[in-house]
């Protein structure tokens, strides 16, 4: 067999460009190697016309900075797409090798899961701050004087309450806000950051089940055409029993796509995997990924006095004063109840009952 000429050109190529995209990134930084940086950047800025950087600059200020659909579509494809491969070349492989077995049940299951959390996502509403609902959401939280504090936004006609952001792509504030993502769209705050854990959970599992799949076939089809009795000529024009690197060469041979997506599905399932683990985390330890990256790791500074057996401070509650790194935690159950929407619920109710009845929110 010969060398597989396009799986080293593709990675050269992908190696070039992440070199060209690091190169990119470090150019002004002065405590890296500034000079040959620089002096590659400068190279790069010569063959490449000043209409075109304007043009990129401009693509790249849309794409990382913008709201807009690109995203979506393109997760709806990459889904579909995926799942086109399975049922076209693998599904049919795993019947013939063993056909007593149900191989579309979890397959679709997980489909469908994580259709539906994907669009319970995109279409809930995820804590938008009004006017009307603000006095409400005002007192869900207390400041904790480190992180938040009261003041005004700058954008829209009220103080940010505690846990709160501004998001620039959306142009509003949000409650709870976790952050703004790009796949879904819209931003993550505490109204539907309960449907984003399981979503991003249902595509962990869509991930771990495709690559699971793709394995055993691979695995049978090796098992049943008996590829490691086999023997391939070599480019010395000799016979040689079957190893690891020749197999994988076969097999990608015989099954480009399907060998593609298995190199494609573990990256992704590594990184997805760690996303879903400090997503975990971050629940079990009540934090917004803003509150991980804003933790000073000092104590907080809290007034709050205790009424009906509840915590308050600042007009809020669902507070730790104790707590000096984590303030916001209240056990991992607690944490869980608010996260998921029952605590939070409940008090939502228990303030419409104190406000006026003209105070528009919701209470899910």
């Amino acid at each position: 067999m010969k060398t597989m000429d396009f799986l080293t050109n593709s990675m050269l190529y992908l190696l070039f460009c992440v070199c060209l995209w690091v190169i990119y990134q470090i150019r002004g930084m002065a405590q890296v190697a500034a000079v040959p940086v620089n002096l590659v950047w400068r190279f790069i800025r010569m063959i490449i016309p000043l209409p075109l950087r304007n043009l990129l600059n401009r693509l790249t200020h849309w794409l990382l900075f913008e709201r807009h659909c690109l995203y979506q579509i393109i997760y709806i494809l990459v889904v579909l797409g995926g799942h086109c491969i399975l049922f076209s070349q693998i599904i049919p492989v795993l019947y013939r090798y063993s056909d007593r077995e149900n191989h579309l049940f979890l397959v679709l299951a997980l489909l469908f899961c994580n259709g539906f959390c994907y669009t319970m996502v995109c279409m809930t509403d995820p804590g938008v701050i009004s006017p009307r609902n603000f006095p409400v959401y005002s007192q869900i939280y207390a400041f904790d004087r480190v992180i938040y504090s009261p003041k005004e936004c700058v954008t829209c006609p009220h103080i940010i309450p505690a846990r709160a952001r501004h998001c620039s792509r959306c142009d509003h504030c949000v409650f709870r806000f976790e952050h703004h993502c790009v796949w879904t769209n819209c931003c993550i705050g505490g109204e539907n950051y309960s449907h984003f854990l399981l979503f991003i959970a249902s595509s962990l599992a869509m991930v771990v089940n495709s690559l699971r799949l793709e394995i055993r076939m691979l695995c049978d089809y090796t098992k049943h055409e008996r590829l490691w009795s086999a023997q391939y000529l070599g480019e010395d024009g000799e016979a040689h029993d079957m190893s690891w690197p020749a197999l994988i060469q076969h097999l990608f041979m015989s099954f480009p796509l399907v060998v593609a997506m298995v190199a494609v599905l573990c990256i992704i399932g590594l990184f997805l995997g760690g996303y879903t683990a400090f997503h975990a985390w971050l629940v079990c330890t009540n934090q917004t990924s803003y509150e991980y990256s804003r933790n000073p790791k000092r104590p907080t500074q809290m007034t709050t006095n205790k009424t009906n057996g509840k915590i308050f401070g600042d007009g809020g509650h669902f507070i730790n004063p104790s707590h000096s790194t984590h303030p916001y935690d209240r056990g991992i159950w607690s944490n869980l109840c608010e996260i998921f929407g029952f605590s939070v619920r409940d008090s939502l109710r228990e303030l419409r009952r104190r406000l006026p009845v003209q105070m528009d929110f919701k209470t899910r």
